[in-house]
């Protein structure tokens, strides 16, 4: 068989070869395996910066892991970083963070070509680039060189947050929290822009890695996202905790990409529903819709009943999460409503998808009724996620 390059290549042709030299009976497997080749697209980051300037901590935040955690990156306001360290998401591996010394530390001496003999620029997908109170000379250089490379980069300052609380306490009164963030902005981005390192002083990133739900931690998840190429946006899509980024719109983007698996798993049903073996079908389509069920409600961000975040949501939020929770929580009752969708009218809903599958398995009510299933359910999971989020966001801001 043809070397597959993703999941979201999985063709007609390919589960043809599959059955044709495997049988039918292990294509439910095959396709499970393969929605899971997400985590094989491995994604580089380099976070480069002066010494304070929040690297270690975002690189912490950014994959769900506390400071004092043992596989943390060290924390201090003196260089930590020495030479190249990487640190892997803790639900992705193949999604890595380089931590780079500055060219500062006095190993290089402030020599960029001695620095770049040892750290190798062009390996990256991408560069986050931290300032402390401003870019500093080093840092400039560090960025030419990598635009030199073609390669995409981002600045940003971390620990906004305390920047503008030391505004307000110098300020009082007479404190604006949006004229500090855009002087903030303006004083930092404008030798950038006079370089042409950056278009607009928008591209300037203001963060808080304590406070990832205010200032711009979501937007520049989103800006990471925007730039990668498909395979690599999705899967990091799918690593990112959207309980973490707390961001509207990539709960949006995870719902799409969730969606674009449907047909795959309905297809891996609907072949199982071909094995002439009495009770095959039915155990194998329930074990790989309960899969991937359970698959939506942790991408979602859903929280379990009786977690702090599921204490913190509204009545109403909490009940439409318990009755999902109640509809879904057994392969049996998932059997249940199977049943019901299996229906001669939600095989003609689906018909269209004939093209991709052929007529013998777009026929078949194990494709129509798990394909509506599914799509059913991701929609109300998406609807329920949206409004936690939204709740979620409310009680830290007005904290």
């Amino acid at each position: 068989m043809a070397e597959h390059c993703g999941w979201e290549m999985i063709s007609a042709k390919e589960l043809q070869d599959y059955v044709e030299q495997n049988g039918v009976s292990r294509v439910a497997e095959y396709v499970s395996s393969r929605l899971d080749d997400w985590k094989n697209v491995v994604i580089q980051f380099a976070v480069c910066g002066v010494s304070g300037a929040g690297k270690s901590t975002f690189i912490n935040r950014i994959r769900g892991v506390e400071d004092i955690d043992t596989d943390a990156a060290e924390v201090d306001v003196t260089e930590c970083t020495k030479e190249l360290k990487c640190y892997d998401h803790p639900s992705n591996p193949n999604i890595k963070f380089w931590d780079l010394p500055g060219i500062s530390n006095p190993i290089y001496h402030g020599d960029l070509e001695e620095y770049c003999k040892n750290v190798p620029l062009d390996e990256y997908d991408t560069y986050l680039i931290f300032a402390k109170d401003r870019l500093t000379a080093d840092d400039l250089k560090l960025a030419e060189r990598i635009r030199s490379t073609g390669k995409k980069f981002f600045f940003i300052r971390a620990r906004i947050d305390q920047d503008v609380e030391n505004a307000r306490r110098s300020r009082k009164h007479l404190f604006d929290k949006d004229a500090t963030l855009n002087k903030i902005r303006k004083n930092i981005s404008q030798n950038l822009i006079e370089r042409g390192l950056l278009k607009d002083e928008k591209e300037f990133f203001l963060i808080s890695n304590y406070h990832t739900a205010e200032y711009q931690f979501g937007e520049l998840g989103r800006a990471i996202l925007a730039i990668l190429p498909q395979r690599q946006r999705e899967s990091l899509i799918l690593t990112f905790d959207n309980a973490l980024i707390l961001s509207k719109d990539t709960l949006k983007e995870k719902v799409e990409v969730l969606r674009k698996r449907i047909k795959y798993v309905a297809t891996a049903s609907a072949f199982a529903a071909t094995v002439p073996i009495p009770g095959v079908s039915i155990g194998t389509d329930i074990a790989l819709i309960k899969r991937e069920i359970d698959f939506y409600i942790s991408q979602l961000g859903l929280p379990e009943e009786g977690s702090h975040r599921f204490s913190s949501l509204g009545l109403k939020t909490q009940t439409q999460i318990k009755a999902l929770s109640t509809a879904l929580g057994s392969t049996m009752q998932i059997g249940g409503l199977l049943a019901a969708y299996a229906t001669e009218s939600v095989v003609e809903e689906f018909s269209r998808y004939i093209p991709f599958i052929g007529t013998a398995i777009a026929s078949s009510l194990s494709y129509g009724a798990t394909y509506y299933f599914l799509s059913k359910w991701l929609g109300q999971m998406e609807e329920i996620a949206l409004k936690a989020l939204e709740e979620t966001l409310y009680d830290l801001q007005s904290h």
